[in-house]
C-alpha cells in the first residue's frame, strides 16, 4: 500500500534529522510513494537496506549522543566521505549541518530548513537529490556541480582530528609490536 507523504515543510521535526546530520525529509527515498523509507531515526522496517545497515546510523561512538558531532573524532572517516560526496553531488553539506545544530540547537536548524528547502514556486518540500521541486517541476538548482566550500568551522575540526589520528598512529608506531 502506498503512503502519501505530505511534502510541506511545515513537517520538518527533530526526528527528521539523522546522527550524520542529513535531514531525511529532503531524501528522495523518504518523499517516494512507493516504499518510502521512514527516516534513518524512523523504525527499521521498510528501511532500504543502504540505510538500514548505514555504519554512521549504527555506531557506537558517539555514545548517548544523538548527532555525529558529539564523537569524539568528528568528522569520522564514514562522515567525511559522505560530506564530500554531498558537497560534490548536492552542494550540501552533513558536517556543517551538524555545526549549526550545534551551535544554534536543532529547533533553529529546522526553522531555517523549512526557508531553505522550500520551494520558490508552490512552497513544498524540496529534494537534495533532485534538480526540480517534485510537485511542480520547477527548476531549482542547475544541474551543473556546484562544490560547497568547508566552512571554518568544519574545517578546522577536520584538522583537530587528522592531527589527532596522526599523533595517535604516531604513538602506536613508537611502542612496537608486543610480539617480538
Amino acid at each position: 500500500m502506498a503512503v502519501k507523504r505530505n511534502l510541506s515543510a511545515h513537517g520538518m521535526l527533530p526526528v527528521h534529522i539523522a546522527p550524520c546530520g542529513m535531514n531525511c525529509r529532503l531524501c528522495v527515498a523518504y518523499t517516494r510513494e512507493k516504499n518510502p523509507c521512514p527516516g534513518c531515526r524512523g523504525l527499521d522496517r521498510g528501511k532500504p537496506k543502504t540505510r538500514f545497515l548505514c555504519r554512521i546510523r549504527l555506531c557506537t561512538e558517539r555514545g548517548e549522543g544523538k548527532y555525529c558531532f558529539r564523537c569524539g573524532s568528528f568528522p569520522c572517516d564514514w562522515l567525511d566521505h559522505l560530506d564530500r560526496r554531498y558537497r560534490r553531488k548536492y552542494s550540501m553539506s552533513m558536517c556543517d549541518n551538524l555545526e549549526r545544530i550545534r551551535a544554534s540547537g536543532v529547533r533553529k536548524f529546522l526553522r531555517e530548513e523549512k526557508v531553505r528547502w522550500s520551494c520558490p514556486g508552490c512552497g513544498r518540500i524540496l529534494s537534495v537529490h533532485r534538480a526540480k521541486c517534485l510537485s511542480c517541476g520547477r527548476r531549482w538548482r542547475s544541474d551543473a556541480p556546484h562544490v560547497l566550500p568547508e566552512s571554518d568551522a568544519v574545517r578546522s575540526r577536520r584538522r583537530k582530528v587528522t592531527l589527532s589520528r596522526s599523533a595517535q598512529a604516531a604513538k602506536r608506531k613508537g611502542r612496537g609490536s608486543p610480539f617480538r
